[in-house]
């Protein structure tokens, strides 16, 4: 396990990493709890990096800007941000961690708990019962170990990489992006989450599905770094083009598009016109398949034999915002499901 005090930095590489957030005690007499924290992830077996917002001997000598810039920058790094909250008043109020708390509860990156008696819980506790569906814990060791199991063995970062958190860095999404990224000689500088997308509940234990990230870029062959855009990221999409041709009425055949509501259509009509497609929920799931579950859904074509798709490859869709691909297949109709089309 490698602790990481106030204004330090993370491990290089870094495997996983968890940041203690919650009240910190301001006076001599009050015991911090983060000690008991440290014992308790070593019996749980844990090896990663663990980031305390406390000074390493106990004594502060940093300036307050400079805390709440280490804090605010290692919180975004972190794989994983465990909030306690031993609320007791007057001695330790938690009011950084109220504001803390509102920051990060929604990110899926954060767990949440307090030990029972804790004053003045009642409102982060809806909070988080609303958005999460789950009750806060209510032993520390619970909601450490429930942390450790969730990261797992982590993944080796270095360098830049370090500021990807981990939910995101075993994404697909994420994945295929920095894999072009690295195959084209362009090199990660920095990076930051925006707004995380999660297939259920916001919470660290609900899959990813997309990502709002903002990042600074080396880019290969040119002294500069791109850092003024963000850009989505989510699962690649597949469409299918239905195609008849009938051979009897001239060079022209009939394409069939799907007409449905997109939440960013701007057209005059206010519905997009497109061939049908989207993605899976199912990962891993073969492209062609995907392909038949669009045909069905958007089209009413069911029983298509995957065998008659033909794959007209991948493009991106929109590189200056998003970065997934659109995998197409052209199908060529029968008579009788361009009638049915029709």
């Amino acid at each position: 396990m490698h602790p990481v005090y106030a204004l330090e930095d993370l491990p290089d590489p870094c495997r996983a990493s968890l940041f203690l957030a919650g009240p910190t005690p301001r006076d001599p007499v009050t015991p911090s709890w983060r000690p008991g924290a440290l014992r308790l992830l070593a019996e749980l077996g844990y090896t990663g990096a663990v980031v305390i917002p406390e000074a390493r001997d106990g004594e502060w000598r940093h300036s307050y800007t400079d805390q709440i810039g280490w804090e605010v920058a290692m919180r975004a790094r972190a794989d994983l941000i465990v909030f306690w909250v031993p609320r007791e008043l007057p001695a330790m109020p938690a009011f950084t961690t109220n504001i803390e708390f509102g920051e990060d509860y929604g990110n899926c990156r954060s767990l949440y708990g307090h030990p029972a008696e804790a004053q003045k819980c009642r409102y982060p506790d809806s909070r988080w019962e609303a958005i999460t569906g789950r009750a806060p814990h209510e032993s520390l060791r619970a909601l450490l170990a429930e942390a450790v199991a969730l990261l797992g063995e982590g993944a080796e970062r270095c360098g830049a990489e370090r500021d990807v958190p981990l939910a995101v860095w075993r994404s697909e999404p994420f994945a295929e992006w920095y894999r072009a990224q690295a195959a084209a000689g362009h090199v990660l500088r920095q990076f930051q989450v925006r707004h995380v997308l999660p297939r259920g509940p916001r919470h660290p234990a609900s899959p990813l599905f997309g990502f709002l990230a903002w990042a600074a870029v080396a880019v290969a062959g040119e002294e500069r770094v791109k850092a003024n855009e963000v850009f989505l990221a989510r699962p690649d999409t597949v469409a299918v083009v239905p195609v008849f041709d009938s051979g009897v009425d001239g060079p022209f055949a009939e394409a069939f598009l799907a007409r449905e509501y997109r939440l960013a259509v701007r057209s005059p009509s206010g519905f997009a016109v497109e061939p049908p497609g989207g993605s899976s929920p199912v990962a891993g799931l073969p492209l062609r398949a995907i392909a038949l579950e669009e045909l069905a859904e958007e089209l009413g074509l069911r029983r298509v034999d995957p065998a008659r798709l033909t794959d007209l490859g991948s493009r991106q869709c929109a590189a200056s915002l998003c970065s997934h691909h659109a995998h197409v297949f052209a199908l060529a109709l029968f008579a009788t499901e361009a009638q049915k089309l029709r």
